[in-house]
């Protein structure tokens, strides 16, 4: 995974975990479609056989591009376990922001569009983590 910076790592990962690409791609400063890309390039490379599986059901059903919903019912095939470094930074940005009203409303009016994307990304990601970890203790 070396090919990717972190941010594109993470912003991957949330992909994964349930955020939207275009609110992911903020995460990382990239367009959708550059985050797309990485996408299927980070799945791909996580889990060639699966990442091949799904591209070929994808094709099946029409799609041109695999849709990222069939990418996410696959997350774990793809994160495997989801390291410790990962959860702390994610838990770490989301208190930071919120602990400081002030300060984050201000940011908010600076660039809108792109911190509400930002919190999308990892409010839908945290949900889907939610969701993995309420799963896997099944």
């Amino acid at each position: 995974m070396s090919k990717f910076d972190k941010n594109t790592i993470y912003a991957v990962k949330c992909i994964l975990l349930g955020a939207r690409i275009h609110d992911a791609s903020a995460l990382c400063d990239k367009t959708d479609q550059a985050m797309r890309l990485a996408l299927f390039k980070f799945c791909q490379s996580a889990n060639p056989t699966v990442f091949e599986d799904i591209s070929i059901e994808a094709a099946h059903q029409g799609y041109a591009t695999i849709p990222a919903q069939m990418l996410r019912e696959k997350s774990l095939e793809f994160l495997g376990d989801i390291d410790n470094t990962f959860v702390s930074e994610f838990l770490t940005d989301k208190v930071d922001e919120l602990s400081d009203v002030r300060s984050y409303f201000l940011k908010c009016l600076e660039n809108a569009n792109k911190r509400l994307s930002i919190w999308r990304a990892r409010h839908d990601s945290w949900e889907g983590f939610r969701k993995l970890t309420e799963e896997s203790s099944y």
